[in-house]
């Protein structure tokens, strides 16, 4: 699982964590095939409330059976004032397979990340919040702050539009993007940003990815396997942007003086950050070829 390096850490690269039906087996199998950083199985809202056990079960066996290389393994349980959660992380809490990381949906604040880490036993699963609603959005700086098990914070857009009643526009986005990234730097964590529901629409999937992309997110969470090379290719460096980086960081080892120009710019301390960042993720990311596949 390739690593990135941050305040808090090694995290994941989670440049496009796909979500499947944890009770499809034939989907999970395919997506332990495929080019994005992380399969996310879920037993929330793509499971049916009949097929909510059914779906904890193979999930396990999924993560016993299947070689998933080298992507990371979520789980995304159910939220925790639904009837299924106890069950859920009772469930991960005493099998002898784990997810690399458990996808909490629905947070409002840190009491209940600390009620996931309270019913783990202290499981050491890494763990990352969903922010879905406006007061989840206000305490989300709290959230991505209160346990050193947290790596990062996910934007969950359809329940935060239906809590404050607002349309999908990059407009309504911009406030919640903005602030989900702020709260989980502050943390030193990532951000991960929702996935784009209308299928089949490549241009506004890409101007989606990276709208967020230019806010500070790391990573986009996609539905369907043919939204994979769009999201790799958008939040993965491009090769003019590495050999900026690579030009930032030669012209800084050999200046003596803080302030130094490059290709005809003003740089500094914070250009050398930002150079940094860019090599990390592309030290992380495997190449792929122009359709964005490894």
């Amino acid at each position: 699982m390739p690593l990135v390096t941050n305040p808090r850490g090694s995290i994941p690269l989670r440049r496009c964590l796909l979500f499947v039906p944890a009770d499809q087996d034939a989907k999970v199998r395919k997506a332990a095939t495929l080019p994005c950083d992380g399969v996310i199985l879920d037993l929330e809202d793509s499971v049916g409330f009949a097929g909510k056990g059914e779906a904890r079960a193979a999930a396990l066996r999924a993560l016993a059976e299947i070689d998933f290389g080298s992507r990371e393994r979520l789980i995304r349980i159910n939220g925790l004032a639904s009837p299924w959660a106890a069950d859920d992380l009772a469930a991960l809490r005493d099998s002898r397979v784990a997810p690399d990381t458990v996808v909490i949906p629905k947070v409002d604040g840190p009491d209940q990340v600390e009620a996931v880490v309270r019913a783990l036993e202290n499981r050491p699963l890494q763990l990352l919040a969903a922010i879905e609603s406006a007061r989840g959005l206000f305490a989300a700086a709290e959230i991505a702050g209160c346990s050193p098990q947290m790596t990062g914070l996910f934007f969950g857009d359809g329940d935060y539009l239906a809590d404050i009643g607002g349309q999908r526009t990059a407009q309504t986005l911009l406030y919640p993007r903005s602030v989900l990234v702020a709260a989980a730097a502050s943390a030193g964590l990532i951000a991960i940003d929702t996935p784009y529901l209308r299928l089949g629409d490549v241009a506004e999937l890409e101007a989606d990815a990276r709208a967020a992309a230019e806010l500070g997110f790391v990573g986009k969470a996609a539905i369907h396997p043919d939204q994979l090379p769009i999201i790799n290719a958008v939040f993965t460096p491009t090769p003019e942007r590495i050999a900026w980086a690579e030009r930032v960081l030669a012209a800084a080892s050999s200046q003596a003086q803080g302030v130094f120009v490059i290709d005809g710019v003003m740089a500094d301390a914070m250009t050398v950050r930002i150079a940094e960042r860019v090599l990390a993720a592309a030290r992380g990311a495997p190449e792929r070829g122009r359709d964005g596949k490894s």
